[in-house]
Parts: structure tokens; C-alpha cells; sequence
């Protein structure tokens, strides 16, 4: 087997693209293990305020539940067709304006989560962009 030899400047550029090739997959492979970490705090962030926004439709629904349990109790209890009509428009009024107060409440509380869960990622970008200019 016959050796070819390889001139100085060929070994040198073949040597500093490799350097460079190797430079270029650490700094890949950092932006990308930085990517990861913040997707997975970004997910922690998600998975908590879901969990809020869950507890307070609990929480609804619960007074919901027990709202109507009371109506249906003061029905039970209604001496004639009149107040039971009376207490079901006071119900009506009073269980509209809950629930709208409620579904404000939800609405506040989904886009605080959005806005939690996208803001480190929004940094982060705003960053990159920084660092790229």
C-alpha cells in the first residue's frame, strides 16, 4: 500500500475546518440543551397555572352546585306558585351576575397563564435577536 502525501496547507485547512466543524456542534448542541431547559420551564409554568385555572372552575362549579341546591330547597319549601316564581327570577338575576364574574375570573386567569408561559420564551428570543444583531 503506497502512502500519498498530503501537502502542509491541505492538512491545515482539512485541520481548522474540523476545529471549527467540532466549535460549531458544541455551540449547537448548548443552544439546544439551553432550548430544552426552557421549554421544560415553560411547561412547569403551563402546568401550574392550569392547575389554578382548574382549581377556580372547581370552585365555580362548586358554588354553582350549591346554588342551585338552595333554590331547589326554597322551591321545596315555596307556599304557592307566585314565590316560587319569585324566587326563581330572584335566582335567575342574582346566578347571571355570578356567572359572569365567574367567566371574568376564568378569562383573567387563562391569559395570565398564557402570558407566564410564553414571557420566558419571549425573552429568550428577544435575546437571541439581540445577540445575533
Amino acid at each position: 500500500m503506497t502512502m500519498i502525501e498530503v501537502p502542509e496547507a491541505f492538512r491545515a485547512f482539512v485541520e481548522k475546518g474540523s476545529m471549527q466543524l467540532k466549535e460549531g456542534c458544541e455551540r449547537l448542541k448548548a443552544a439546544a440543551e439551553q432550548a430544552t431547559d426552557l421549554l421544560v420551564d415553560s411547561h412547569t409554568i403551563w402546568s401550574v397555572g392550569v392547575l389554578k385555572f382548574n382549581l377556580k372552575a372547581i370552585d365555580a362549579a362548586r358554588a354553582n352546585s350549591n346554588s342551585i341546591f338552595d333554590l331547589l330547597r326554597d322551591l321545596a319549601s315555596a307556599k304557592s306558585y307566585s314565590e316560587s316564581t319569585e324566587l326563581s327570577a330572584a335566582y335567575l338575576r342574582k346566578h347571571f351576575d355570578v356567572v359572569a364574574a365567574q367567566t371574568k375570573d376564568l378569562a383573567a386567569q387563562a391569559q395570565k397563564v398564557v402570558s407566564e408561559t410564553v414571557k420566558p420564551i419571549k425573552e429568550e428570543f428577544a435575546e437571541s435577536l439581540r445577540k445575533a444583531a
